[in-house]
């Protein structure tokens, strides 16, 4: 054979070998360029989320069918009737709170925020919203599931301090009137200061819009108190804008707070409060739109927007006679002194407003923080809503002033539990003659486990120039139960509470979870200028009951205590509050 026909038949056994291999990537190409062209790309295919064909939503009863059969007696009873007499939350009702929609593509982040929504209603409890399997035309049905509450609150509150100040209310109040998610809410009561009346109104959606309404009216022994709320919320994260527009008018004669140091202080050393009944009354307006501009599907919400503020307080001179709360009577002429903080507080502020607030996206489910044992919502990223002013004061006055107020807040997971901060401020600044300032903070630590629960708390708190209303108060209000309401007050404020509890493992009447708790709690407030602070601290150390209910979904955990002064000495002192963190 020839060299050239060797040549041949090499090439033509090359050609053999390489022919369906290069025929194979030819196809392969070819297919690929199709797929692109197509938009019908192999991985495009496999994530492609579904879409949503059908919403089912069950409601089910405050008690099941199971959980009344295996109670007895009275238990039974009280079972039977709740479901009897409770009105339904009507499915509709529930429906409109829902962020999609047959058609829908299906979104495992709208599911989780629409399950959030449904329990912040404040009338469903053991919320689930979760999607089931594939349908046979390829879509998949989502399962709304959740328990009717005790919507109707019939409350009975009573307090009585160590001073032996004594409160009381007691209130009628339904989140869900008819089933319609409407609140009304009627109660008449009488605090340390005054008698009070009051009826309420909020539709959460008027006539079926997004149109939030909120009207509450109170007759009080001194005085009146009517606020008007008429807004367009963020419904959703990704909700475009938000508008809202609030207004109240009231008067009363409030505590107004004073230095012992100051023009009326006695003695400087003393640790209860000074104060005096300065009557008032107060108009305001502020209006507030929104706009989202970021974070429409992913990452940080954040929204900025803009408004109007008006304000106009009046305080009414007592005329020569002030009776403070120790008994003396003295001349008011230095409350209304030209620069005082009333002074200035009392001129009217009107002016334009600049809004920015950022949310996250990050949330958990936990129990035993700020309820007793039901399921709760927690953000796992801090949040904050700053607003800025130019607050006019009578226009054209030198005491014209910027005006910020801002709140911040975060949880966060931390050894075994939760850590909480939470802050808010006002403050303005210009003119000498307008400026103030004042910031209070909260942090506390909560824990749940095998050695039950473990709650830290403290709080820190700072003011210039506040006016006596705005003063930090401490006692059974806030922290202290062996103090009065009111027992010690300045514009410097530290307290701190260390409570362990026990959560037994029944329910009381099949309605409260209850539990056991041992406490320790310290804290003083003071004004500048006065010689007492820290060092003088009060302390008290005691135990208590805790109560929350199971089925009722805003419910706040009510704290029977007993405590007794590590200071003072004496028997033990029995109150009764609701809610906050100590």
């Amino acid at each position: 054979m020839t060299k050239s026909a060797v040549g041949r038949s090499r090439r033509q056994g090359l050609g053999e070998i390489w022919a369906p291999f290069l025929s194979c990537h030819f196809v392969c190409i070819v297919a690929v360029a199709v797929m692109v062209l197509t938009g019908l790309s192999g991985p495009a295919a496999v994530i492609a989320a579904p879409r949503i064909d059908r919403i089912t939503v069950t409601i089910d009863d405050i008690y099941t069918p199971a959980e009344v059969a295996g109670s007895r007696g009275p238990v039974r009873l009280v079972r039977r009737g709740m479901n009897a007499l409770h009105v339904d939350t009507r499915e509709r009702i529930v429906r409109r709170e829902l962020l999609f929609a047959p058609g829908d593509t299906l979104d495992t982040a709208l599911l989780a925020e629409t399950e959030r929504n449904l329990r912040g209603l404040g009338y469903l409890t053991e919320v689930s919203v979760a999607a089931g399997d594939t349908l046979p035309g390829g879509g998949v049905e989502v399962t709304v599931r959740a328990r009717e509450t005790w919507s109707l609150q019939t409350q009975f509150a009573y307090a009585r301090a160590s001073s032996g100040e004594q409160r009381w209310n007691v209130a009628l109040e339904d989140e869900n009137f008819l089933g319609f998610g409407t609140l009304l809410s009627v109660g008449v009561g009488r605090d340390e200061d005054r008698r009070s009346t009051s009826v309420g109104y909020r539709s959460r959606r008027l006539f079926g819009s997004r149109w939030r309404v909120g009207l509450a009216v109170s007759d009080l022994s001194d005085g009146h108190a009517t606020t008007l709320a008429v807004e367009q919320p963020f419904y959703e994260l990704a909700d475009g804008w938000a508008l809202e527009a609030r207004a109240a008018d009231q008067a009363s004669a409030p505590r107004f707070f004073l230095s012992h140091a100051g023009p009326a202080g006695a003695d400087p050393a003393a640790f209860a409060s000074l104060w005096a009944a300065v009557p008032y009354a107060e108009s305001w307006l502020r209006l507030t739109f929104l706009r989202r501009v970021a974070g429409a599907r992913a990452g940080r919400v954040w929204r900025v927007g803009g408004g109007f503020l008006a304000d106009d307080i009046d305080y009414a001179a007592t005329g020569p006679d002030l009776t403070l709360s120790d008994g003396r009577v003295v001349d008011d002429g230095f409350l209304f002194a030209s620069g005082t903080p009333l002074q200035l507080d009392a001129e009217p502020r009107l002016g334009p407003l600049a809004v920015a607030q950022s949310v996250g996206r990050r949330w958990t489910k936990a129990r035993y923080l700020l309820k007793y044992g039901a399921v709760e919502d927690v953000p796992l990223d801090p949040s904050f809503r700053v607003q800025a002013a130019w607050a006019a004061r009578a226009l054209g006055s030198a005491r014209d002033a910027a005006l910020l107020e801002w709140t911040a807040s975060d949880w966060s997971r931390a050894a075994g539990g939760f850590l909480t901060l939470q802050a808010e401020g006002r403050a303005m600044f210009g003119a000498a003659a307008a400026r103030m300032a004042r910031v209070d903070a909260v942090a506390g630590w909560f824990g749940h486990g095998r050695a039950g629960l473990t709650r830290i708390s403290a709080e820190g708190a700072w003011g210039d120039r506040l006016c006596g209303r705005e003063a930090f108060s401490l006692g059974l209000s806030r922290g202290l139960r062996t103090l009065g309401y009111d027992g010690m007050a300045g514009d410097r404020l530290a307290r701190w509470n260390f409570e362990q509890g026990w959560p037994l493992p029944y329910e009381l009447l099949g309605f409260y979870n209850v539990g056991l708790a041992a406490f320790y709690a310290g804290g003083a407030a003071w004004w500048r200028g006065e010689p007492r602070g820290l060092g003088e601290a009060r302390h008290e150390a005691g135990v208590g009951l805790r109560l929350g209910a199971t089925r009722a979904a805003r419910a706040e955990v009510v704290r029977l205590d007993m405590a007794w002064s590590l200071d003072a000495g004496g028997g033990p002192v029995f109150t009764a509050v609701t809610g906050r963190f100590f």
